[in-house]
């Protein structure tokens, strides 16, 4: 099982035999939809824990379900580039700065309350910004912008796939008139706030909102995954959460949680140099793979460990 950069889970080892009972049970759960024309465009990230960090601006949760729910529910929106999708963004600690959306809604308070500023094409940094709407009028106003890219990608010879490419041709002009939008009169808060760092969430949460855990190449067994939910207080209403950071955020884990996913073989240290090593899925895993990556990782990571402490960064790949 791997963790992904877009907040998923992503599955391996199934055949055309076992697939199909596979994604009916986990239809059933509510984690996939059973029609897949809707799973395909149901490309909302939401931030991880903004219903627990006491930092964050507001819980977006309902927020980027209702965003889901009309993107999945509108046909032409399915016509729209695979890999098209909006972040939902509550602020607060684990928030999602560094993540590049085609529609970014980034809470913030402001003296008229909780305000959504809407930005197309980037990071919480690099995004184009378009106004403020309000929690009501966000859905409508992501959608919109949706559904003008869409009649541009209609309109044009060669079609923009992405919103960063629309606005880099053609500005934000054609997103202007986005219903429920107001201007940004003064400082962007969001702009303006330090960027976030992802190993900074990892371990036991200082305010006791979450304990965070990663695995090494962001891959995880279902022994592994079983660990994690095990180490949740019974009666807590505690669960876990799939970051982009290819991570896993666990509320109300109990005591000695730290001890049994240690054991379990997650990283709970931002400084474990593992966490600068990436690898392709490798042999034999890969049919197009010459070398078994993540079992000779190790022994590179070992090699590189003086170079890993300075902040490089280090990728193995398989094809030849």
């Amino acid at each position: 099982l791997e963790l992904t950069n877009r907040a998923n889970l992503q599955l391996r080892g199934f055949t055309a035999e076992t697939l199909p009972a596979a994604q009916e049970a986990l239809a059933a759960t509510g984690l996939t939809d059973a029609d897949a024309a809707r799973e395909a465009v149901r490309n909302v990230v939401a931030s991880p824990g903004a219903d627990a960090d006491p930092e964050a601006v507001a819980d977006v949760r309902p927020l980027a379900r209702a965003l889901a729910a009309a993107v999945s529910d509108h046909a032409v929106l399915r016509e729209l580039p695979p890999k098209v999708g909006a972040v939902v963004d509550g602020g607060g600690w684990a928030r999602l700065d560094g993540l590049a959306g085609d529609v970014r809604l980034d809470a913030a308070a402001t003296g008229d309350g909780v305000r959504y500023r809407l930005a197309v094409g980037g990071t919480a940094h690099s995004a184009a910004v378009l106004g403020w709407v309000t929690a009501e009028a966000a859905v409508a106003a992501a959608v919109a912008v949706l559904e003008r890219f869409h009649e541009l990608r209609q309109a044009t010879a060669e079609p923009p796939r992405r919103l960063a490419e629309a606005v880099a041709r053609f500005g934000t002009e054609p997103f202007a008139a986005v219903p429920g939008l107001e201007p940004l009169a003064g400082p962007d808060p969001i702009a303006q706030r330090p960027a976030t760092v992802a190993d900074d969430t990892l371990g036991r949460d200082p305010r006791g909102a979450w304990l965070g855990a990663a695995f090494p190449f962001g891959a995880l067994s279902a022994e592994q995954l079983e660990a994690l939910a095990g180490v949740i207080e019974p009666g807590s209403g505690g669960t876990l959460r799939i970051t982009p950071w290819r991570a896993v955020l666990i509320t109300g884990a109990g005591a000695g949680a730290e001890a049994r996913l240690q054991g379990a073989g997650a990283i709970l240290d931002a400084g474990d140099p593992r966490l600068a090593v990436s690898a392709c899925i490798g042999a034999p895993g890969c049919d197009a793979a010459a070398a078994a990556t993540r079992l000779e990782a190790p022994e590179m990571t070992e090699a590189a460990a003086g170079l890993l402490a300075r902040g490089a960064r280090l990728h193995l790949s398989g094809c030849p």
